[in-house]
């Protein structure tokens, strides 16, 4: 239970002294009494508190322009915070509605000034597009709003203004990555937009998110695209960073290769497997025809690299390591070690594949 309130247009300041107050009293830290008193009030954190009093706190102009930000830079929950203090910003202006999706709003603007289609504008300085493109508070009705930038000249190819590792993002980014809708990344790539730009489908890959990988592979990706940033190829790009194994079994399974080689270190993806994922994935690599005697710069294969890494080793209870099938034989497996098995397998491994094995003495 809450034993305060704050009042419809709270002082910071006076907030701020009660906290050094507290402070005193209790003899405990300044952030801890500004913890205690922000539960006080009903919030988690002092940062929490400062912020529902910095919203209630400004003027309909600067809260307009405080939403914008907010909704064009992932802060979902401070725009709906700020939207619901100050509903009117709707209807406030031609930003407000495109951030929104409020798709009749937009349209009529668009009828009384055809030129704001193609002006740069609102806090940001961004084309109507790009507000579209990168909100995290947009309704379904975006997909609507960019067919008639479209149709209105605007280019369904446009780019972000700001570079990110040289790179200037497009807006099928956008509408996947950050505004998440699939509606929209569908009317861009209706209208024209690059479907291999070396961003939209890596990215997608990366997150996982097959239905826009789908649409994508429709209007025609090419599943080898290279990732923009370093040129390598989408399936070695993704590898490096990304948390899920979807994105990188959905191109295995729509042909990607897996023994392209990154020219700066000549590794292939089954190397990037080898040293940051697991086995399963590995297997999946290695049945869709990847290279197990491929060797990197350093003349390392993958399944040496797996060793490096402490992927490889797994302890029996009669004191034996089973080595995990990165490689489907022991003869491979010998030949990438550098050594021979010794003529022992071990049968049924972890994927009924032969494993080769060696005592907890070598």
């Amino acid at each position: 239970m809450t034993d305060k309130q704050l009042p419809p247009r709270p002082d910071l300041e006076q907030l701020k002294r009660q906290a050094k107050e507290l402070q005193q009293s209790a003899g405990v830290a300044l952030h801890e009494a500004q913890t205690r008193l922000a539960r006080e009030y009903g919030f988690a954190s002092w940062n929490k508190l400062r912020e529902e009093v910095e919203a209630r706190s400004l003027e309909f102009d600067a809260a307009v322009t405080e939403f914008l930000e907010a909704a064009t830079d992932g802060r979902s929950g401070r725009a709906e915070r700020i939207l619901a203090l100050h509903p009117k910003i709707r209807a406030a202006s031609f930003y407000t509605a495109l951030v929104l999706g409020d798709a009749s709003a937009v349209h009529a603007r668009l009828t009384k000034d055809r030129s704001l289609a193609t002006t740069a504008g609102g806090p940001r300085g961004w084309l109507p597009i790009h507000y579209i493109c990168h909100t995290a508070v947009g309704s379904a009705a975006l997909a609507d709003i960019a067919r008639r930038l479209i149709s209105l000249g605007v280019d369904p190819n446009t780019r972000f203004p700001w570079l990110h590792h040289n790179v200037r993002r497009p807006i099928l980014w956008g509408a996947s990555r950050v505004a998440q809708s699939l509606p929209l990344v569908n009317a861009l790539l209706d209208a024209g937009a690059d479907p291999n730009d070396g961003v939209t489908l890596p990215l997608a890959a990366s997150a996982g998110d097959i239905p826009v990988l789908e649409a994508l592979l429709a209007h025609g990706a090419n599943v080898d695209q290279r990732w923009a940033t370093d040129g390598s190829t989408a399936l070695y790009a993704i590898l490096q960073w990304s948390r899920t194994p979807d994105g990188v079994l959905w191109l295995l399974a729509h042909g990607a290769d897996p023994n392209t080689v990154f020219s700066e270190n000549g590794e292939t993806p089954l190397h990037v497997v080898a040293r940051a994922w697991d086995v399963p994935l590995a297997e999946a690599m290695v049945a869709r025809g990847a290279d197990i005697e491929r060797k990197r710069a350093d003349g390392r294969t993958p399944y040496a690299v797996a060793e490096l890494n402490g992927l490889i080793d797994r302890p029996f209870a009669d004191g034996t390591i089973c080595k995990i099938p990165l490689v489907g034989c022991r003869a491979v497996a010998a030949r990438s070690l550098g050594t021979e098995a010794n003529g022992e397998i071990s049968s049924g491994g972890a994927f009924g594949i032969p494993q080769p094995i060696r005592s907890s003495n070598a």
